[in-house]
C-alpha cells in the first residue's frame, strides 16, 4: 500500500456559512465543487484539492448526516468537531491483506459523483481515519477474477 498524501479533514458545526467565511479569509481557500450528498456542508478548496469538508452537525439519528457519517456528540467543541482524517491511498488489495492480518474492524463505502472508494477505521483513540483509493482501483480488485 503506498500513501500518496494528505487528504482532508471534515468539520462538523452548527455556523456552517461562519466557518466557511472564516477558513476563506483565513487563508483564502474557496468553495467548490461536492458530491450530491443530502446534508448540507461545503468543500472548500486550496488550488484544486477540496482539504476542508464542512459538514452541517447532526442533532439525531435520523438527520441525513448522522445516517452518512454516524453519529457524534453536537454539544463538543474544539477538536471534539473534527470528525475524520483522510488519506490518499494506493494499494487497496495490500489494506485488505492488512486488515485481516490486524483484525481490524473498518467500513467501505463510494462516494456518489466522484469515484473515490473509501475505507474507514478508528484509530486507539477513537479518531476516525479515512483511506481513499480512486474507485477504479476498488473495482479493478472487485472482478471475478480476484473477487469478494
Amino acid at each position: 500500500m503506498i500513501v500518496r498524501g494528505f487528504e482532508h479533514f471534515t468539520i462538523r458545526t452548527n455556523k456552517l456559512k461562519e466557518t466557511r467565511d472564516f477558513y476563506i479569509k483565513l487563508l483564502g481557500l474557496r468553495v467548490g465543487p461536492r458530491p450530491d450528498f443530502n446534508f448540507d456542508g461545503y468543500w472548500l478548496y486550496l488550488n484544486n484539492d477540496p482539504i476542508f469538508h464542512l459538514v452541517e452537525a447532526a442533532m439525531n439519528e435520523n438527520d441525513p448526516v448522522a445516517k452518512y457519517l454516524g453519529m457524534k456528540d453536537v454539544d463538543k467543541e474544539g477538536s471534539g468537531r473534527i470528525d475524520h482524517l483522510a488519506f490518499r491511498i494506493e494499494g487497496y488489495a495490500s489494506l485488505l491483506e492488512k486488515i485481516e492480518i490486524f483484525d481490524w474492524n473498518y467500513f467501505e463505502r463510494t462516494v456518489p459523483n466522484i469515484f473515490e472508494h473509501q475505507v474507514f477505521f478508528t484509530d486507539p483513540n477513537k479518531i476516525t481515519i479515512e483511506l481513499i483509493f480512486h474507485d477504479s482501483e476498488y473495482k479493478e480488485w472487485q472482478k471475478p477474477n480476484k473477487g469478494i
